[in-house]
């Protein structure tokens, strides 16, 4: 089965929405693209956007996100 550019782009969407799901963050539900987690006053943001992910975050989540990613 040959799959084309926009199917191959979905498949990877899937796979990392499940990835960040599985690591406790919650998908927004207006865009299902945006993933946060909270801590206290720490907070992980990450952002898909076509090919290319996007994060913003504190000190108290740091340590984790490097090993998860």
């Amino acid at each position: 089965m040959v799959l084309n550019k926009h199917q191959e782009l979905g498949i990877y969407i899937y796979i990392l929405k499940s990835f960040l799901i599985e690591h406790d963050l919650n998908c927004d539900k207006i865009d299902t693209t945006l993933f946060t987690k909270r801590k206290g006053n720490g907070i992980l943001i990450v952002q898909i956007y076509v090919d290319d992910i996007i994060f913003i975050i504190t000190n108290i989540f740091f340590e984790e996100f490097a090993k998860c990613m």
